[in-house]
């Protein structure tokens, strides 16, 4: 009887350590101090209350992963490149770390009943940028890129087949010519039946005279300069009034979210309205803060985005043409948002999906150099005048 009571009373004990544990565990956690092992990329210091978590090497890493990913790179360049800096990991360990709330800052434990809490925690990439990454991975923006293009075959899945619509995928061969092996790159269609085969160095050529097309004429940069600036000007107002609406809908979301957790804590609300009130506005939070975000990055490019504007305008195809790969894709996905499509039947391109931008410097140049040769024609005299 003796040892059951000794059994019984240290079993109680161990039970009041651990609540004792586990509540303080809860409340440092609300706190927004992480008192758990801290993830790959942090190290942690102080204690209770005061514990902080911050970046060491391997997390500044990481911090260029999520800019990376920002940047569109997929898996496959992006795990090269922390490979070649020393930090070595697979597919699903960095898809977790692009995924976990923790390096944006913030803390989500199931012991907040899902509520996402500003810790005490460096972040290694803003929050809003952390939802844009959420976006990427989830396919919501649009865009395809492939995981493993050559680059020296930049137009991979962007160019489109005429004939059936699907996109053009590339090889190369390898050719001796002289004794000498060279590599050769080929576009081809995969549709049976279809045999749209075109030579790289071919596709390319046309795809720079396409591009030559919006180049803007040198001799309008200044007209062209004073229209953006202009343009810029008037957006510029329209943003700063959208960022104050948008400012004043987040300032009634967190209103509301603090009225209700005023309400769980005085019992007139059950944990399951709470719960659902709370996932509802913290979603509502999440969008704001990214169209915030992404309203302040516009106004603060506001002001050097026009010598931007002007010198890609100014010659798009040598840019294009003389660019690494990240720059070729990012040209093609301005100029061309939706892609491109080859017409085998004419050997060339259909521009049919032209950004309206670069539309409309094609008309103002093509409008000056018509009113150029208009005038030239009226200076020259008439016989028998």
């Amino acid at each position: 009887m003796m040892a059951q009571n000794t059994l019984s009373f240290a079993e109680l004990d161990n039970q009041t350590r651990t609540d004792k544990f586990v509540t303080g565990k809860e409340q440092c956690i609300r706190y927004g101090a992480w008192v758990l092992k801290a993830p790959i990329g942090y190290f942690k210091e102080g204690k209770s209350r005061e514990t902080r978590c911050l970046l060491n090497d391997t997390g500044k890493l990481i911090a260029k992963a999520f800019q990376w990913k920002l940047q569109n790179m997929t898996s496959v360049e992006i795990l090269e490149r922390l490979k070649a800096r020393g930090l070595k990991l697979t597919d699903k360990r960095l898809h977790w770390i692009l995924t976990k709330p923790f390096y944006a800052g913030k803390i989500v434990h199931k012991s907040t009943g899902g509520e996402i809490i500003d810790g005490n925690i460096e972040p290694a990439v803003s929050y809003s940028d952390f939802l844009k990454v959420q976006e990427i991975l989830s396919g919501r923006t649009g865009k395809y890129v492939q995981a493993k293009q050559k680059p020296e075959l930049p137009l991979t899945k962007h160019v489109f087949c005429a004939m059936d619509g699907n996109a053009l995928t590339s090889y190369v061969k390898r050719k001796k010519n002289g004794g000498v092996v060279h590599d050769y790159g080929y576009y081809k269609c995969n549709h049976a039946g279809c045999r749209t085969n075109v030579p790289a160095k071919l596709m390319h050529e046309r795809f720079e005279r396409v591009l030559h097309r919006f180049n803007l004429n040198p001799e309008i940069l200044t007209y062209f300069e004073n229209l953006i600036t202009d343009m810029m000007n008037e957006y510029s107002e329209a943003a700063q009034q959208e960022h104050i609406n948008l400012k004043k809908r987040m300032t009634e979301t967190e209103n509301a979210l603090q009225h209700l957790k005023v309400r769980l804590a005085l019992g007139e609300i059950p944990a399951d309205v709470y719960e659902a009130g709370m996932k509802e506005l913290q979603s509502r939070k999440d969008t704001l803060t990214l169209e915030l975000e992404q309203w302040s990055q516009k106004l603060s490019n506001c002001s050097h985005v026009v010598p931007q504007i002007i010198a890609t305008a100014s010659d798009i195809s040598s840019l294009w043409k003389c660019g690494n790969l990240d720059i070729k894709r990012r040209i093609q996905n301005l100029v061309f948002p939706k892609g491109i499509y080859w017409d085998k039947q004419i050997s060339d391109y259909r521009t049919e999906n032209v950004c309206d931008f670069f539309l409309l410097m094609q008309i103002i140049s093509d409008t000056y150099n018509k009113t150029k040769e208009t005038s030239s024609f009226e200076d020259v005299s008439l016989c028998g005048r």
